[in-house]
């Protein structure tokens, strides 16, 4: 953990989609605990957007800009 593999790993994701479907809205779906998560989300640029129950789970929903 800490290893900034889950950073580089969304980076990639996201210049991927961003490339591949730019008319794709990319969100995070993260468990309303997952703090480390939410942080790195927050830091590629995404914005919370709302609170869903997933999976008998509360999660958020972070909407990545374009």
């Amino acid at each position: 953990w800490g290893k900034g593999f889950a950073s580089e790993a969304a980076i990639a994701v996201k210049n991927m989609a961003a490339h591949k479907l730019p008319e794709v809205s990319l969100i995070s779906l993260i468990d309303k605990e997952n703090t480390r998560s939410k942080n790195l989300a927050r830091k590629l640029g995404a914005k919370f957007e709302k609170e869903i129950h997933f999976k008998e789970h509360i999660a958020c929903i972070y909407r990545h800009p374009k």
